[in-house]
């Protein structure tokens, strides 16, 4: 029992290490991508490493063996003997590009750290701190100042810099209750949380025009609730499907946002103002479903579809938002987990998905998104416990009329799954 304490309690202090870094205005996870100005950001992956590899599937995926945090229902899977505690990191590289000219990034970003255990009969509790969105991009655009009026006379130019940084995060408990055989259901309770920071500076190579910085702060602190509903049943020998069902309430979020203006010459500051901002922000109403086809405790073949109400809210007052569509595939394949050989035991996964954009971006439709992955589970010798391991190619475009600009991402993520079967009475003899 001690071990499963101390287990505990280094989660703990794990979670609250990663909580006092968030407050500290710092990300969880960091990101480069100027789609990242407009709404919460970029929408983090809310999978672990292992599902990732799949294409992000999860609505109807329960096999007790790692934990699913995209449906609580799957809490309920995990048996009486078993405690996980998973972890991921990602390390990506990121080419941006508007068809004239580009640039590179590479960053590193932590994703998650999660527990699950039974904590009693067909009942699974899970524990996790991930983030929910990303806002990270630092760039600048300059044009010359021209004016009919005086077309002989040299205005110089304008520079635009545009810097945001933070995020929200989330630290959720879920709980996962079978009723009976086959039917999982579940919630999670969230607390989200976090502070986002966007900047605009304008300066001017011309000394008798004056320079211009606006400034805006987000903070939230509120709760997200999610419901699932997961249902297995055997066909024939060996054959099994599954169905999963997942539901976010949506609502208004306590926040508080203010904005700050800052004019000042070449020498002096000239004036300050600072204001709150009218309207707040909301979490939409989320509705997903899932399939999934297993074979033998070898094949599983997964499909999920996600719809985002985000259309009828508003951020900050903007009406800027739309309904946003997300599609996954995935599939794993082991060939015994139970065999001696090593190889036998290791499990590939492949999958893609597609999304759509959930802001709108100068009167038209944002970013939308796509990618391919692949991804890998090895298992430790003589041991439950995965490292989990995954590739993905990520592409993120919109039309000339929002930005033009094309992202090419390539992105590896590595994960550590430990499975213990620290619950087990030891016989004495």
């Amino acid at each position: 029992m001690h071990r499963i304490f101390r287990a505990a309690l280094s989660l703990v202090a794990t979670l609250a290490c990663t909580v006092a870094y968030a407050q500290d205005d710092t990300p969880i996870a960091s990101i480069n991508s100027p789609y990242s100005m407009y709404g919460f950001g970029s929408m983090a992956d809310q999978s672990t490493v292992g599902r990732r590899g799949m294409g992000g599937v999860g609505y109807a995926i329960n096999d007790g063996s790692s934990i699913n945090l995209k449906n609580p229902a799957s809490y309920a899977a995990i048996d009486s003997l078993t405690m996980l505690i998973d972890a991921g990191i990602s390390l990506y590289t990121t080419r941006l590009s508007n068809g004239t000219t580009s640039t590179s990034a590479k960053n590193a970003s932590f994703d998650y750290v999660a527990l699950q255990f039974r904590l009693c009969k067909g009942l699974g509790v899970a524990l996790a701190y991930l983030p929910f969105s990303k806002v990270g991009y630092n760039f600048s655009t300059s044009e010359r100042v021209n004016n009919s009026q005086a077309p002989g006379i040299d205005f110089g130019s304008n520079t635009y810099s545009y810097t945001g940084t933070g995020g929200l995060q989330q630290l959720m408990l879920g709980l996962g209750w079978r009723p009976f055989d086959g039917l999982s259901i579940g919630v999670n309770a969230s607390f989200m949380h976090g502070t986002i920071d966007r900047t605009l500076s304008v300066s001017s190579t011309n000394t008798s025009s004056y320079g211009f910085t606006r400034t805006q702060q987000l903070k939230v602190k509120d709760y997200k609730i999610d419901f699932g509903l997961q249902y297995a049943k055997a066909v024939k020998e060996h054959h099994r499907i599954g169905v999963g069902l997942f539901y976010s309430m949506g609502h208004d979020m306590n926040s508080d946002a203010t904005i700050a203006y800052l004019k000042n010459s070449s020498s002096s500051v000239i004036s300050y103002d600072e204001a709150s901002v009218a309207g707040g922000v909301a979490m939409p109403h989320i509705f997903g479903g899932g399939l999934s086809y297993t074979y033998d405790d070898r094949l599983t073949v997964a499909a999920d579809y996600t719809m985002q109400m985000w259309g009828d809210k508003a951020f900050l007052g903007s009406k800027a938002m739309t309904d946003r569509s997300i599609y996954n595939i995935g599939a794993e394949y082991v060939h015994d987990t139970k065999s001696k050989r090593y190889l036998s035991t290791i499990r590939y996964r492949v999958g893609a998905y597609y999304s759509d954009p959930y802001v709108m971006i100068n009167g038209h439709k944002g970013a939308r998104e796509w990618g391919v992955s692949l991804g890998f589970a090895f298992p430790l010798v003589q041991n439950k416990s995965l490292v989990q391991v995954s590739g993905q190619y990520v592409k993120v475009s919109s039309s000339a009329e929002a930005i033009g600009l094309d992202e090419d991402m390539f992105k590896i993520s590595v994960g550590i799954t430990f499975n213990e079967r620290w619950f087990m009475k030891m016989k004495v003899r």
